[in-house]
């Protein structure tokens, strides 16, 4: 028995399976015919497919000395309906329609505004299946100055200010008044564009305290004070007299600024008789 290398060995193998193969061959064979479409010619609304049968030589593939499938590996062409979903149809403006009337000035007076309208429908064509609405405003509006004339100014009073001087003051003494005349102006504003004046008066009188000099005071007479002590009688016998007397003051008021004292005078005296018993040696008629 000869005794190989490792490496003898292998080479022997590697050669007797490369003349196994040169040995082999395997007929190609053709795979079922199946349909190789193309995109559809739309992507919605109803398109048309194209599309042709396909094989492939390699049910088996054709291997070593096999012959190659015989024929064409195209078929029968054909057609089909694709994406016949409805497609997105985006809104867009018709026309303006007319005007409307001019609407109402926004005031009466001094230059105003007023509108008017014109309105538009998203339907040519409207929105479907998805599509985008109309962007924009449906409404157009027009403006327009009104009422041009000036609106009417009622007439405003002006501050009162005084008109001349103080009068003298209504007396020469004691409290009194003094007396002047304001004024005011229909001016603030002036009435104007047929506005209405001003109501009320247009003066008026303001007064104020005044003092003159010191009035002239005359006295008056306080009230009469208690009497005295009755004086001794003046005679012992035969009817004598005792008197008592009794005050007041010039002060019910005092006299002032040269007014006059008061009149009469300020004791008071009073009598009685005394001692009316008779006197011895005496002969009383």
């Amino acid at each position: 028995m000869s005794v190989f290398s490792d490496a003898t060995c292998f080479n022997n193998r590697e050669i007797q399976f490369k003349g196994m193969q040169s040995s082999w061959k395997v007929d190609g064979g053709w795979t079922q015919f199946s349909y190789v479409w193309q995109s559809c010619t739309v992507t919605c609304g109803g398109g048309i497919q194209s599309g042709q049968e396909r094989r492939t030589c390699t049910n088996p593939s054709p291997y070593g000395d096999g012959k190659p499938c015989e024929g064409s590996s195209y078929g029968q062409r054909a057609s089909r309906s694709c994406n016949t979903h409805p497609c997105p149809v985006n809104g867009n403006w018709s026309e303006f329609g007319p005007y409307s009337e001019w609407g109402i000035c926004s005031v009466t007076c001094g230059k105003g505004k007023e509108q008017r309208n014109k309105k538009r429908e998203c339907d040519n064509p409207k929105p479907q299946n998805g599509g985008q609405n109309c962007t924009g405003t449906n409404i157009y509006t027009d403006e327009r100055v009104c009422n041009l004339s000036p609106c009417p100014v009622n007439g405003g009073w002006s501050e009162f200010v005084p008109y001349g001087d103080w009068s003298q003051c209504s007396v020469s003494c004691s409290n009194g008044v003094q007396t002047r005349v304001l004024f005011r102006t229909c001016s603030e504003p002036a009435p104007l564009y047929g506005g209405k004046p001003c109501m009320g008066r247009s003066t008026r009188l303001e007064n104020k305290q005044c003092r003159g000099q010191g009035c002239p005071v005359p006295g008056g007479w306080s009230i009469y004070g208690p009497y005295s002590e009755w004086t001794q009688c003046s005679s012992s016998c035969g009817n004598g007299i005792q008197e008592r007397t009794r005050n007041r003051t010039c002060n019910n008021p005092v006299p002032q600024n040269g007014g006059k004292d008061c009149v009469g005078s300020s004791i008071e005296q009073e009598q009685r008789k005394c001692n009316i018993k008779f006197c011895s040696g005496c002969i009383m008629l």
